[in-house]
């Protein structure tokens, strides 16, 4: 189980990496 600060971390992570290759795919696109 995680504490809270690393799940909102992770979260964050999680949408940077998810912007970045949408952000990819529509230049690309």
């Amino acid at each position: 189980r995680w504490d809270k600060k690393t799940q909102n971390h992770l979260a964050g992570l999680h949408i940077a990496l998810a912007y970045f290759v949408y952000s990819r795919i529509g230049v690309l696109g």
